[in-house]
């Protein structure tokens, strides 16, 4: 290959492609991914899979963690707490709606699938005194701190 450019082929000794074109494929395809990345997260803990990822606030309140969780549509069976060495796991599923429709989906920003959620706690948790309640589509858990670190493994049931 010539540096020069050839007066019969420009600059390319191979068959010339427009350039324009294949970065603007390109671009595309790049802001596809980010949008899907962006618009879609997926859980950074768990398979990887999940389609719905909830939202979660944590407060560290002198005493307690209080953790607010946006799980609406959810009921109570639908959602699991469990706390093993200061790790809270929120796991749960938000089940598609059975209805038939009379066309093509022309957009559909609703998620739906199975969550997982892990929230590490740096100061230890006391098992025997956490509460969670879901109420309107959010779920509320507090989490007293305590001395000492416990290692068994407890389900939080869930209050309405």
């Amino acid at each position: 290959m010539s540096l020069l450019p050839d007066s019969t082929r420009g600059w390319l000794s191979s068959p010339r492609r427009d350039p324009d074109t294949t970065f603007s494929r390109f671009q595309r395809e790049m802001n596809r991914m980010m949008d899907d990345f962006m618009l879609r997260p997926r859980s950074l803990v768990g398979d990887g899979e999940s389609a719905f990822y909830p939202a979660v606030d944590i407060v560290d309140e002198d005493k307690k963690y209080l953790l607010k969780v946006d799980l609406p549509g959810l009921t109570e069976k639908d959602i699991q707490l469990d706390l093993h060495d200061n790790i809270l796991t929120i796991k749960g599923e938000k089940r598609e709606e059975s209805s038939k429709t009379t066309g093509p989906v022309v957009c559909s920003e609703r998620y739906y699938g199975s969550f997982r959620r892990d929230i590490p706690f740096d100061d230890a948790i006391s098992e025997e005194k956490v509460e969670a309640k879901l109420k309107d589509g959010v779920l509320t858990v507090e989490l007293e701190k305590s001395a000492t670190v416990d290692t068994h493994h407890k389900k939080i049931a869930i209050r309405h």
